[in-house]
């Protein structure tokens, strides 16, 4: 895991937001929005907790991006899934971030 600047009770929201929908994930890292004025708004990089062997098969793989975490009104949006490994979803969470 990257080193962020992201308070503990972000991680917190996160976890909560999963665990009362239902969303087998592990929280993994947030990173901030590059915009000094957006400092509501997070991407969010998770693995999932028990991955499809089959989706496995197909060559996906057990992480997630999301590109907005908003933490004013504490709603995840715009999933990117099935990504094959951290180096990979932490890439796309950079490009996301531009």
């Amino acid at each position: 895991m990257k080193n962020t600047t992201v308070s503990l009770r972000i991680y917190e929201n996160v976890k909560k937001y999963f665990e009362r929908n239902n969303m087998p994930y592990d929280v993994q890292e947030i990173i901030p929005d590059k915009s000094p004025f957006n400092d509501y708004l997070f991407i969010v990089i998770a693995k999932h907790k028990k991955y499809s062997e089959i989706k496995k098969a197909y060559g996906g793989g057990p992480w997630v991006v999301w590109s907005s975490w908003n933490e004013s009104t504490q709603c995840l949006n715009h999933g990117h899934y099935d990504i094959v490994d951290y180096d990979k979803a932490y890439a796309l969470a950079m490009d996301l971030r531009a």
